[in-house]
């Protein structure tokens, strides 16, 4: 198996991928990267924002050999680093356990996994390799109930009881003849954060379930406040990198400042954190 280099030349391996990253994220420098992409696919700018929005870190993902290596060079002619790097060769984060507190040390900080059968173990700050934090809208539909006018039957009925007895019919008959299943949409917004370490598992937490007393004296009555700061709290070493997401919320601004539209976002962001620093072999 053969990892290109931005510029190399190796053997052919029929059936191997190549994926382009952007050496930097493209979204900090979104409109020279754009101009940069618009020039080398011969696209408008506008579809070269879309495209390098997108890609959240990645210009391609299922290319060919050839064709990554010239959108590479291309992208150096315009003064945008770029990788390649074979998609069998990606690192890839495991699947996270779910962390719902925590106990911090001068060293590092012990998680309580939401599994009963985790052993207990202390992680230390330079071992985070990556602090992210995501959210997005999500659309729901929830059954309601709408008021449905009786039969001319029932409404005689009732009014011959009301007057003989002076009961309203609603005692007598409850809501049923009242009541109709009706969809209601109605959107909500989902936050969670992950941390991925430097052997790769990763632990991932949801605000609503977590357990913030392990901030000690600066855990705070909202969760939202309590989010941002133990992502501060893991991304405290400054040797972690963090993706938009947890930049925003580190710079007091709302998740949805980053624009993710869905899990994918912040999926392919986080692979493109785990490998744009990795120089391909």
């Amino acid at each position: 198996m053969k990892i290109c280099h931005s510029g190399g030349v190796g053997l052919w391996l029929i059936g191997v991928t190549y994926s382009v990253l952007f050496q930097e994220f493209p979204h900090d420098q979104l409109d020279a990267v754009s101009e940069a992409v618009s020039h080398v696919y011969q696209i408008p700018p506008f579809d070269a924002r879309t495209k390098v929005h997108r890609g959240w870190g990645f210009l391609e993902q299922n290319v060919s050999d050839t064709e990554a290596q010239h959108i590479c060079n291309a992208l150096a002619e315009q003064g945008i680093a770029a990788l390649v790097v074979a998609n069998s060769d990606l690192r890839m984060p495991l699947e996270p356990d779910v962390m719902v507190g925590f106990s911090p040390h001068s060293e590092g900080f012990t998680p309580r996994l939401q599994s009963p059968t985790a052993v207990p173990r202390s992680i230390g700050w330079d071992d985070i390799a990556i602090v992210a934090a995501g959210g997005f809208k999500e659309e729901v539909v929830r059954r309601d109930t709408a008021d449905r006018a009786p039969g001319a039957g029932v409404q005689l009925m009732g009014l011959g009881i009301l007057l003989m007895t002076g009961m309203p019919t609603k005692a007598l008959f409850g809501d049923k003849k009242k009541k109709k299943d009706k969809p209601v949409k109605a959107a909500r917004f989902i936050s969670f954060g992950q941390i991925v370490l430097n052997n790769g598992e990763s632990l991932y937490f949801d605000p609503v379930h977590f357990e913030f007393s392990g901030l000690g004296a600066k855990k705070q009555l909202n969760t939202l406040l309590n989010f941002r700061g133990l992502v501060a709290e893991f991304a405290r070493g400054n040797l972690a990198r963090t993706n938009l997401g947890a930049r925003c919320l580190l710079d007091n601004k709302s998740i949805s400042a980053a624009n993710y539209h869905g899990l994918k976002d912040f999926e392919t962001e986080l692979l493109w954190l785990l490998n744009s620093t990795v120089a391909a072999k």
